[in-house]
């Protein structure tokens, strides 16, 4: 849970306390630094009325400086300068009480605080609100090259023409519990809440990061950030944007942005990723609402959704959720890619658009995407996944469903919900109520190689309501089911026969193992295309049952399983779709204040059981090899959401 970590501290919390009150009982100038008592000295009876006048008297490693409640103005409590000494500089109440105004203009630039190259991670500020800055290398704070020191609790607000937090080269500054807001940008390229150059490596966690107006929320170059468990929230030209160095983000909120997340090198992983849009105008395309891939990019178990890229008449729309160029391997893992869109006059990927490079998708949930192009003079692919010519994509234990691929009929509408121009490799894929204005409702592919996949109620305005092949060179069509597709189940673009096998196609097609029988969907636990078996409690068995071309335990499918009950596929496969296991919650109980959940454990599998308030920020609790857990004081909250998964 992100929270704000506020500090407050007697004067015997410090081994030796220097005291600073801009408005002391024996400060003649309350609020003027320029005129002080007398005597002050630091001490609680005579404090200093400036920051950097404490600082200056501080001794390194032995002092800490503690100030008190006030707004701090004018020189001494502005452009502060910690001179390498390491410290603790405090407030006694935190940041809503112990304010710094910079006053800072184009013409009188000010910052709240510097850093020098010698500030190492004891050089320590904790608890302050800065405001009104003016400097483009840092509106709030600046981090000279080298430095590495901790910023606490503090609020950056209003600065102009700068980043709140400027990371310089080198830098390894740590940012915790810190919020910072409403930084307007005058300069390109030198506006974000955060900014970081060559070679910085910032800690940023449990910090607020919102409203930033022409500026990116984080914003690095050739710099490897590693955020976490942040809210990234509101800023105009995107959330993060990294460029040229590794970006690690784990657990976070990105919502409201420009594009959520740009970068190269990238590890994304457990975070919410929603509500971002990148709209253009004539004569700039649109790319990457949820997030924008152009090198080596792993993402794990995120939830990326409700994105949308816009571009104008003539102009390009690509990726609603995700859009991945360049040469690089993109890894997508156990992720939710649901509710996005690309809209435009040429459109490609309501959900993931890949150019190129090698795009893997594994144990993903890939829903109510859609591309339009809501001009209708153009094309549109790849309602739900978009890969281009030189992309190589791999699928696997995916369910892709209810995506569509809109425009006018007539024009070149294709892949509702999957477009490749080349090689797909499909494996183990339930793809089921796609949709398309043209051609190929479940999946458009030159060359399919695909293995026990299930095709159902995918629908095309033309030809391929299940499946459109450009090639009938395919690697191989096995273990599938085609049923209930409108207007075809298969369709060879130029007449051929795609090689099938072991299949279930309604209507019959040609290929050794084939068969043409209702396969009696039944619906189960995660969707409606489980296979009936008297096993599992259903009337009678599915022709598909134990009808595949080779064992289950062969084809890695002996742990999965094509029941409504979960139990595994054992022997000769079943053809389609076999669901992988999923730990799924089948009973929640309240006891007073204490709620119990319970799942489908499997024997010597280790889970963790997450929860949340607000489906946003979830929290782990390792419970080993259980079946069952009591969250205590679960029901004393107003709403609670949990879900399980294996270690």
């Amino acid at each position: 849970m992100l929270f704000a970590l506020v500090f407050v501290l007697s004067a015997s919390s410090f081994t030796t306390a220097i005291y600073v009150d801009d408005d002391a009982p024996n400060d003649p100038g309350p609020g003027d630094p320029t005129i002080s008592d007398p005597l002050e000295n630091g001490t609680e009876a005579h404090p200093y009325d400036a920051i950097q006048e404490a600082l200056d008297a501080a001794i390194s490693g032995v002092d800490s400086i503690l100030v008190e409640d006030g707004i701090y103005t004018g020189n001494g409590n502005r452009d502060v300068n910690f001179e390498g000494k390491d410290l603790t500089l405090q407030s006694r109440n935190g940041h809503d009480y112990t304010i710094i105004d910079c006053d800072g203009t184009e013409e009188d630039p000010h910052r709240g605080f510097n850093f020098q190259s010698s500030a190492g991670s004891d050089c320590i500020v904790i608890g302050f609100k800065i405001l009104n800055g003016y400097s483009i290398f840092g509106a709030g704070i600046h981090c000279a090259p080298d430095s590495s020191p901790t910023i606490m609790n503090c609020t950056i607000e209003n600065g102009r023409n700068g980043s709140g937090i400027y990371c310089d080269e080198r830098s390894s500054p740590t940012i915790d519990y810190c919020k910072i807001e409403n930084m307007s940008g005058v300069s390109p390229g030198y506006a974000a809440g955060i900014r970081c150059i060559q070679d910085s490596s910032p800690t940023i966690e449990d910090c607020t990061i919102s409203n930033n107006a022409r500026s990116v929320g984080v914003d690095c170059d050739k710099s490897n950030p590693n955020i976490s468990r942040c809210i990234i929230r509101g800023n105009e030209y995107g959330g993060v944007s990294s460029r040229d160095g590794t970006l690690t983000i784990t657990t976070c909120l990105i919502e409201d942005n420009g594009t959520g997340i740009f970068c190269g090198n990238a590890l994304i992983s457990n975070c919410l990723i929603q509500n971002n849009t990148h709209e253009t105008s004539f004569p700039w395309s649109s790319f990457g609402g949820g997030i924008i891939c152009r090198e080596d990019a792993t993402i794990t178990n995120c939830t990326i959704r409700n994105n949308t890229v816009r571009s104008e008449y003539h102009c390009t729309a690509a990726g609603g959720g995700i859009y991945c160029y360049g040469s690089g391997l993109v890894t997508i893992t156990d992720c939710i890619i649901e509710n996005n869109s690309a809209e435009g006059d040429k459109v490609y990927g309501g959900g993931i658009c890949s150019d190129e490079g090698q795009l893997t998708i594994t144990n993903c949930l890939i829903r109510n995407n859609r591309a339009k192009n809501i001009f209708r003079v153009k094309s549109t692919y790849g309602g739900g996944i978009y890969c281009g010519w030189d992309c190589r994509p791999t699928i696997s234990n995916c369910r892709i469903e209810n995506n569509s691929a809109e425009g006018s009929y007539g024009y070149e509408n294709y892949g509702g919900g999957i477009f490749s121009g080349y090689l797909l490799t499909l494996s183990n894929c339930l793809v089921s109520g796609n949709s398309t204005d043209g051609d190929g409702g479940g999946v458009f592919a030159y060359y399919l190689d695909s293995l026990n996949c299930t095709f159902a109620a995918n629908s095309a305005s033309r030809n391929g309501g299940g499946l459109l092949c450009y090639s009938e060179d395919d690697e191989g069509i096995l273990d599938c089911i085609f049923w209930g597709n409108d207007p075809d189940q298969i369709y060879a673009e130029y007449g051929g026969s795609p090689i099938a096998e072991y299949c279930d196609v309604q209507g019959g097609w040609p290929g050794e193992g084939n068969i043409d029988a209702d396969p009696l969907f039944v619906a189960g636990p995660l969707h409606h295309y489980y296979l009936s078996q008297t096993a599992a409690g259903q009337p009678e068995d599915s022709p598909c049952v134990d009808t595949g071309n080779d064992t289950a335990e062969n084809l890695g499918l002996g742990e999965l399983s094509t029941r409504t009950d979960g139990m595994p596929d054992v022997g000769i496969v079943d053809m389609g779709y076999h669901v992988p296991y999923i730990p799924w919650i089948d009973s929640i109980t309240r006891d007073g204040d204490d709620i119990i959940i319970h799942w489908n454990a499997k024997d010597g599998v280790s889970y963790f059981v997450e929860f949340s308030t607000d489906l946003s920020i979830w929290h782990a609790v390792d419970v080993g090899q259980a079946n069952e857990w009591t969250h205590s004081g679960g029901a004393s909250y107003p709403q609670m959401y949990y879900r399980v998964r294996e270690q």
